[in-house]
């Protein structure tokens, strides 16, 4: 899940940003509580957003510490089905106090 999100055109870059506390998309998972973060660019196909869809152009950091500066990253990636499902191949969940994992 995502923990910081912002939408800009392509036509912006490239371009600078900083990502920080108060972009967080839920109140209880600040970046500035992780020790390490991926961040992700992506260049969404139909320029619709949300997740990563096949045929979307993206590009990913290392694992970072929040607050890193001069971040570079190179969009230099298509997804593709076979990543798209794979990312969508195993769930786990809670149903009452039991934790679970679906796997299709």
């Amino acid at each position: 899940m995502p923990l910081a999100v912002f939408r800009k055109q392509v036509k912006d870059l490239p371009m600078e940003f900083t990502l920080d506390d108060s972009m967080a998309m839920r109140p209880e998972m600040k970046l500035s509580g992780f020790d390490q973060v991926v961040v992700v660019a992506r260049v969404s196909k139909s320029g619709q957003g949300g997740r990563a869809q096949p045929g979307d152009l993206e590009g990913k950091s290392a694992a970072i510490k929040p607050g890193t500066k001069g971040l570079n990253i190179v969009i230099d990636s298509v997804v593709s089905i076979d990543n798209w499902i794979l990312a969508v191949t195993s769930l786990d969940f809670t149903i009452g106090r039991r934790r679970s994992r679906l796997v299709v």
